[in-house]
C-alpha cells in the first residue's frame, strides 16, 4: 500500500448486492486487506445486522446517532450528513466523523498508510 493511501470502503448498501456468503467472499480489496464497509440503514438492517463483526463499519445515518440507528453495532466512521457545507466546496457533500480520539486517529492513519 503506498504511503498516505486510506483503506478501500466499498458501499454495501443496494439490496441485490448479495447475501452473507456472496458479501463475506468478495470483502477483501485487492490488497488482500479488510475494507471498511460502508453500509446505510436499509441494506445494514436486511443484509449485514449480525455478520461482518470484526470488520470496520461507516455507518451512514443522517437521521439519528449510529446508536439509535444500529443499537450493537461497533463502528469506525460516521455519515451524519449527505447534504453539508463547507468553506471552499461550491456544493453540498457528505459529512462524516471518526469514532475515537485524536491518538486513535494517528494511529489507524498509521496502520493504513504504513
Amino acid at each position: 500500500m503506498e504511503r498516505r493511501q486510506l483503506l478501500q470502503a466499498p458501499p454495501v448498501t443496494r439490496a441485490g448486492a448479495g447475501k452473507d456468503a456472496d458479501l463475506h467472499g468478495q470483502a477483501r480489496t485487492p490488497l488482500r486487506q479488510r475494507p471498511i464497509i460502508y453500509t446505510a440503514p436499509d441494506f445494514y438492517d436486511d443484509n449485514l445486522k449480525g455478520t461482518f463483526t470484526d470488520y470496520p463499519f461507516w455507518l451512514r445515518a443522517v437521521a439519528q446517532h449510529p446508536s439509535k440507528v444500529y443499537p450493537g453495532r461497533r463502528w469506525l466512521f460516521w455519515q451524519y450528513s449527505g447534504s453539508g457545507l463547507s468553506q471552499g466546496v461550491n456544493e453540498k457533500i457528505d459529512l462524516n466523523v471518526f469514532h475515537g480520539s485524536e491518538d486513535e486517529w494517528h494511529r489507524w492513519v498509521g496502520r493504513v498508510t504504513s
